[in-house]
């Protein structure tokens, strides 16, 4: 899916994924949460799936070809820039659905809380990940199209509006998300809503990608996919071991995790603060050099609803870090975990930390790829 050239081979790459997902979601039998949340998963992603193959076909019709590398210098004998905007609409919509970005995002928070925990993890960053990947390649290469008009010796540019459309997809998937996850107290469907809003930050950096500035400006892109790897990860593996030994992913099982499970509780506050964008984590890092790009591309008005977005979400993260720390453990048991959950735990969340507070290299790297 994201090495696709060809969006007839994009759109099935993301079909041949979604399938594999839909059972992986229902994977669990005789379970009931992940029955629904797989028959969910379907219907959601048989409406996108719809909607962007007749938008490619409509893209085909006008241009010709289906080849993203070919897109951008064909010639057609006549559009205008509402028409235009039809099969980008349609397009997108198959696009957000894989990185789970509003107006496609409904699938999320059932889809999450019903999966397992490990897939719930893997589709919020590895599945996310492809979908942007895709989503940049197919934006570098379609920008705008040349329309001939009355003079075919002169034809001028009609753009698809691909800009606006993302940074207001951006916007709402920010609002939405942060809005919604204020109120949940089942941590899955709190990191799902979470996710869209993450979602909603990424796409404020691609909204203002431009192909001819390089391949530097995808590195705070990737700069910021890899803390979210790590710091979501993080997090959903605690909600992993701390649910099964609750029996329970609500927030009423972390009360007073600090006293029965001091470590990993360290750990899960790290993830946290890193998801919120608070130094010194990779999450404060990555937030920065986005807002820095935005700004730097005279979006200031998308880095401030950012950045209110962000204060609200610090309501529903320190809840959950005032849970575990003040509120008093209905079981004053301990909790232990095998070396090896720890570790794990570990591996997962120094990395935050060192992408907090020794970013340089991992900055220079990052700004050597392209897609």
């Amino acid at each position: 899916m994201a090495s696709a050239t060809n969006l007839l081979m994009v759109y099935m790459g993301i079909e041949f994924a979604s399938m594999a997902s839909y059972l992986a979601v229902a994977f669990v039998k005789r379970d009931r949460k992940g029955s629904e949340a797989g028959l969910k998963y379907v219907i959601y992603g048989s409406v996108a799936s719809g909607a962007m193959i007749y938008g490619i076909s409509l893209i085909y019709g006008m241009t010709g070809s289906l080849h993203m590398a070919d897109l951008a210098t064909f010639t057609v004998t006549k559009a205008e820039s509402w028409t235009l905007a039809v099969p980008a609409v349609l397009t997108f919509a198959g696009f957000a659905y894989k990185m789970a970005a509003f107006p496609m995002h409904f699938w999320c928070p059932d889809v999450y809380e019903g999966a397992p925990v490990p897939f719930t993890a893997y589709l919020s960053v590895t599945s996310k990940a492809a979908g942007f990947a895709v989503f940049i390649r197919f934006l570098m290469g379609f920008d705008d199209v040349q329309v001939s008009g009355a003079d075919p010796d002169h034809p001028y540019l009609v753009s698809f509006g691909w800009q606006g459309l993302v940074a207001g997809a951006a916007v709402f998937s920010m609002c939405v998300g942060n809005m919604a996850a204020l109120w949940q107290t089942n941590l899955k469907r709190m990191l799902a809503y979470s996710s869209v809003a993450h979602a909603g930050y990424l796409l404020m950096g691609v909204a203002v990608l431009d192909r001819d500035a390089g391949i530097a400006q995808y590195g705070p892109l990737l700069f910021y996919f890899i803390a979210y790897f790590f710091m979501n990860f993080g997090a959903f593996f605690v909600v992993t071991l701390v649910g099964a030994r609750t029996g329970s992913e609500d927030l009423k099982g972390y009360k007073g995790l600090i006293h029965r499970a001091p470590a990993l509780t360290v750990f899960m506050g790290i993830c946290l603060v890193s998801l919120l964008g608070l130094p010194p984590t990779g999450g404060f890092t990555g937030k920065l050099q986005l807002f820095k790009m935005v700004i730097e591309n005279e979006m200031t008005w998308l880095a401030v609803v950012a950045g209110l977005n962000t204060a609200i979400s610090a309501y529903y993260y320190f809840r959950v870090i005032k849970v575990m720390c003040i509120d008093e453990a209905e079981d004053a048991h301990p909790m232990t975990f095998g070396w090896s959950s720890m570790a794990m735990v570990a591996v997962l969340t120094i990395p935050v930390l060192i992408l907090g507070l020794a970013f340089n290299p991992v900055v220079e790297f990052t700004r050597q790829f392209g897609l």
